[in-house]
């Protein structure tokens, strides 16, 4: 339950801030060395908050940095970058989620020693505390400076203005507001030492300093215990925050969050036998969802976590289809918070229909507050020219409304809460149908059509017929006229109510539900996944790639070296299997399983979770362990895409972590979801695996 790094490396460094990233859901705060600055991607970002500046694209918003600290020693700044040293290292606890560094600089035969410990505050989800210590073996005069650095890390532009700095009590407070919506961001720290300094406050190059000139005693430790916080809200909090940061004592908060992850594990941890790689892997990724979790109803996880400001910040069909299982079965208030994000954007998800001349609801494939659709229409850049390149993202992956309504249905399946569909679920779910009935054409032989859409294969555009998307469309319909059937049942009165109320949907997701067109296997067993597919050019993957002109080339869209061939992106028939295994025989999920997995590039971390959850319920096991590992570790090795097309994608991959749980849970374990059964298949890399629940009486 540790991971660690040892050596410095300065071109990795993004990817290494990235696996060691601290969360609680309210921020996420980069694995960084104190010493870092906004060129090393230093970033604590903000989860909810969006802002646009000029033309460039709205992203979320990252809070100055409060934990900047450094050391001079005749005049040079130590750095590992630039200053030798004798060992760095670095290790998280997960099971306390407690970041530790330690590194030994040499300068002039003498040793400087710096360690430290970083935590996210899971109680007070405004606060981040870290404790900072130096050592030296000799003599030294050394400068030794803490405080918030205002220089902010952005991609797209300095989101943050009218920045403002005052000093209180010693208490160091800085305030800004967005450019966009003028959103207040407050940032507040104190500090406390064990040595004696007169303390030098000043303001330089954008940094609020705390500047102590220490004569060392070998061997002796010099310590700062960095407390700081940050509020994001309508109106400045400064008087709040100021009070958090005052009552907040180190020793108690360490024990709180002690507390807080053993519980969090007692209930979360998977027990992986025999094979301590795959063990710590998964239980990395429990560390991260459980960090992530929506602290409340008007928030949701974004693709790339609160590592940073890439995909905009946004909210995928990630959530719903890859991280929601897990919120599921171990935080099923988090769960409910997600499903209730998208019913409050529902207003916004009328207006982005309503654009597009449908009726109903249309979700965001990029989902910022309240459900607002930062998608543009150029979401790449040819990496040669340099060039915007044009994507349909936006306007054409439709099926991320079925992935919500997958995640109600899981949600009310498992909880029986049913209360959540008179606030406002029921209301979602039949929106949702009416905008897939307006969506669809129907044919001279009166058979519901999908047009022009984007499956979750993504290197195919303006396709027809995606199977993934029709099977799910004929879902939503079932399910919302199986609750209108529930409440006719339990709540007459209530029935008649919304059925008078709804009566045309009603009858309209009846017909289409008996009428969709559906592709069927072929006589080999293979199911098209959209129409002509098995037509296109099947190249062997290696060939394919052999063509590209420059490593971070994009494979799909108009001029895509995919495009025109059978080679897909990700899971697309496969996930369709997976999402539902009672559709089809095991002999069509198996010659679907090898005939996809040869033209699959898994271009997205999404992708191998499910060919090994299929795998596994094939009895392909040992195919299922390589998927399995390979998204389970993929922060931890950085062995990820950084680049799609010229945009930088790199940062945390949630719906991989949520994917790795999947293929335990699904595949491995075999959890049957609506017979609530397990039927195990263990990969021979293991001896067995163990989780809590195996033994609850909700599961069972």
């Amino acid at each position: 339950m540790l991971i660690k790094e040892d050596g410095y490396n300065y071109k990795e460094r993004f990817k290494t801030s990235s696996k060691f990233l601290i969360a609680n859901g309210y921020y996420g705060y980069r694995g960084s060395l104190s010493e870092d600055t906004s060129k090393d991607m230093v970033v604590w970002n903000l989860n909810g908050v969006y802002d646009q500046v000029d033309n460039q694209w709205r992203e979320s918003v990252n809070a100055f940095n409060p934990l900047f600290t450094f050391i001079k020693y005749h005049n040079e700044t130590l750095h590992p970058a630039i200053t030798q040293t004798k060992k760095h290292n670095l290790s998280l606890d997960l099971t306390t989620g407690i970041l530790n560094r330690k590194t030994t600089f040499i300068i002039d035969d003498c040793e400087i020693i710096v360690r430290s410990r970083r935590f996210a505050n899971q109680k007070n989800l405004h606060l981040i505390h870290e404790e900072y210590q130096l050592s030296t073996n000799k003599p030294l005069n050394i400068e030794l400076y803490q405080g918030i650095d205002m220089n902010v890390f952005d991609i797209s532009g300095r989101h943050i203005k009218k920045i403002k700095q005052q000093i209180i009590d010693g208490v160091f407070f800085v305030s800004g507001i967005t450019q966009e919506k003028e959103h207040p961001i407050d940032v507040m720290s104190k500090i406390e030492t064990n040595f004696e300094s007169t303390d030098k406050p000043e303001l330089t190059e954008n940094k609020l300093l705390h500047h102590y000139s220490i004569k060392t005693i070998p061997n002796q430790t010099y310590r700062i215990i960095i407390t700081a916080g940050v509020i994001h809200s309508k109106q400045h909090q400064k008087d709040i925050l100021h009070k958090m940061i005052l009552n907040s004592n180190f020793s108690s908060v360490i024990n709180e969050n002690n507390y807080f992850w053993k519980e969090k594990w007692n209930k979360a941890k998977i027990h992986i036998k025999g094979n301590q790689e795959a063990n710590l892997a998964i239980n990395y990724d429990i560390f991260q969802l459980i960090s992530h979790r929506p602290y409340n109803e008007f928030v949701s996880i974004p693709a790339r976590g609160l590592s940073g400001q890439v995909y905009k910040g946004a909210v995928f069909w990630d959530t719903e289809i890859y991280m929601f299982l897990f919120y599921l079965l171990n935080d099923i208030h988090s769960a409910k918070n997600l499903i209730k994000y998208r019913i409050h954007g529902l207003p916004e998800t009328k207006i982005k229909a309503n654009h597009y001349h449908y009726d109903g609801a249309f979700y965001a494939w990029e989902s910022q507050e309240f459900g607002f659709d930062a998608c543009s229409d150029y979401n790449l850049t040819n990496p040669i020219t340099n060039e915007p390149v044009r994507t349909y993202f936006k306007e054409l992956q439709i099926h991320i409304n079925g992935a919500i309504v997958y995640a109600l249905n899981q949600y009310l399946t498992l909880s029986k809460d049913y209360s959540i569909l008179k606030s406002g679920g029921l209301e979602m779910l039949i929106e949702i149908n009416k905008f897939y009935a307006s969506f669809l054409t129907k044919n001279k032989k009166n058979k519901y059509e999908c047009i022009n859409v984007i499956g979750p294969d993504e290197y195919h555009e303006h396709i027809n017929n995606n199977a993934y998307t029709n099977y799910l469309i004929k879902f939503c319909m079932t399910t919302m006229i199986n609750y209108f059937e529930y409440f006719k049942k339990s709540n007459l009165s209530y029935y008649h109510e919304i059925s008078r109320k709804y009566k045309n949907i009603i009858n309209k997701a009846k017909d289409i539900e008996k009428n969709i067109f559906l592709p069927k296997p072929n006589k080999d067993g293979i199911i098209s996944q959209f129409d002509g597919y098995l037509t296109l050019k099947d190249i062997a993957i290696e060939d394919l790639l052999a063509k590209k002109k420059t490593e971070n080339e994009y494979l799909g869209g108009k001029d895509g070296l995919a495009s025109q061939t059978q080679i897909i992106k990700q899971a697309d028939v496969v996930l369709l299997l997976v999402l539902f295994p009672n559709l089809f025989s095991k002999e069509i999920q198996k010659a679907n399983y090898h005939y996809y997995k040869k033209r699959t590039e898994h271009g997205s971390s999404l992708s191998k979770a499910i060919y090994s959850i299929l795998a596994s319920r094939l009895n392909e096991v040992d195919e299922a362990y390589d998927y399995f590992i390979n998204g389970a570790s993929i922060d931890l090795t950085g062995k990820s895409k950084q680049y799609a097309g010229g945009i930088y994608i790199g940062g945390n991959h949630l719906a991989a972590y949520g994917g790795a749980y999947m293929a335990v849970i699904l595949g491995f374990l075999g959890l049957d979801f609506n017979n609530k059964t397990f039927n195990k298949n263990i990969p021979k890399a293991f001896e067995d695996i163990n989780t809590k629940l195996l033994y609850e009486e909700a599961i069972l």
